[in-house]
């Protein structure tokens, strides 16, 4: 059996409860394991964050999708808007989501 991923440290959010309150984690508790997704559905890509290549990672793969966008039809003088969820935040710190965001 593996030992169980252990989830990031709990973060103060209105979205959840204080931290404090929290006195076990799943991954805690006698028994448990982790169980990689590959191993469910084989035909997953790769992960790629976290990873050997961190964040830089998530710049190519962010670029290289932006690489197939038009945005020929923005001119200096537009504004853009970028809509964005604060569930991508609470994932792995949110550093991967930011860093989407940037591009």
């Amino acid at each position: 059996m593996r030992e169980p991923i252990k989830p990031i440290s709990p973060k103060k959010s209105q979205y959840g409860i204080d931290p404090a309150l929290l006195k076990t984690r799943v991954s805690d508790l006698q028994g448990m394991t982790s169980l990689p997704l590959k191993e469910l559905f084989p035909d997953l890509p790769d992960v790629i964050y976290p990873g050997d290549n961190g964040i830089e990672s998530i710049k190519k793969a962010t670029e290289k999708a932006l690489d197939k966008v038009d945005m020929s039809f923005i001119k200096p003088e537009h504004s853009v808007n970028i809509l964005a969820s604060h569930h991508g935040f609470t994932l792995l710190g949110g550093e991967a989501y930011a860093e989407m965001i940037k591009r």
